[in-house]
């Protein structure tokens, strides 16, 4: 199988799943967690639309998915309180995708929920000199 899967706004049936994001319904997602969770080892999880409640069904997406799968969850936002309240409810150690420019946003949320953070490994120094001054170290993270 493959690494990582990506499930939600981005994917190649990301139209339907759109629309059941937009109406606040995550079976879309559940239903795809179901059928990748044998062919995967982490499932990248993505709501961030701009018509979406991202904080509410990015919480909700992390609760049904982690009741029926126990694949790991790789969660991706640009929304610090969306990332607190699936953080909050995550079961395990999560891991967290963060673009080089929401680094500084996230980290104290990251840090605080014991996550490990995924990020491009260009932005390495950047991301190490913002994860100083949060207290979170090198092996809080992984670059690739």
């Amino acid at each position: 199988g493959e690494d990582e899967a990506t499930i939600g706004s981005c994917t190649e049936d990301g139209e339907s799943i759109r629309d059941s994001l937009v109406d606040g319904d995550v079976e879309d997602i559940v239903d795809a967690a179901l059928d990748l969770q044998d062919e995967v080892a982490v499932m990248h999880l993505n709501v961030d639309l701009p018509e979406v409640d991202v904080a509410a069904v990015l919480k909700e997406a992390v609760c049904e998915v982690q009741a029926v799968s126990g694949q790991p969850l790789q969660l991706e936002t640009a929304h610090a309180a969306a990332l607190e309240a699936a953080l909050r409810r995550y079961n395990g150690k999560a891991m967290v995708k963060c673009a080089a420019e929401d680094v500084e946003e996230l980290l104290p949320i990251v840090k605080k929920y014991g996550a490990v953070v995924a990020v491009p490994a260009a932005a390495e120094a950047a991301v190490l000199a913002a994860a100083e001054k949060v207290g979170m170290q090198k092996k809080d993270f992984l670059f690739s």
